[in-house]
């Protein structure tokens, strides 16, 4: 079974690379884990549930360090989401461009 929410690790890997799977990180630090904007990822997951993966990660850890590097994530510029998807020839990300701390249900969407 796929969970809907999920702590990002390296278990998951083949379900966040996996063709034509769209999946949204948000990366945060552990400072971020329990702030307002967190639950409201946490919501979006219940309401768009079977249409994406939703995960969070740190970025400086083992396998969390690894897929954040390789979606481009930034330490400097946490907290921050990034929109995913597998193609066959390359991967297509989308940085949400404004503060993840002001984010909405329905900007992520």
């Amino acid at each position: 079974m796929i969970p809907k929410y999920f702590e990002m690790s390296e278990e998951e890997t083949d379900l966040v690379f996996k063709k034509d799977q769209l999946t949204l990180v948000m990366f945060r630090g552990d400072v971020d884990a329990h702030d307002g904007f967190m639950k409201t990822f946490e919501n979006s997951a219940d309401l768009n549930q079977g249409k994406a993966l939703f995960s969070y990660s740190g970025v400086t850890e083992g396998g969390q360090a690894k897929i954040a590097k390789m979606l481009g994530a930034d330490e400097n510029k946490l907290p921050m989401l990034i929109a995913h998807m597998q193609t066959n020839d390359s991967r297509d990300r989308y940085f949400f461009p404004g503060s993840v701390k002001d984010i909405t249900t329905d900007q992520v969407t």
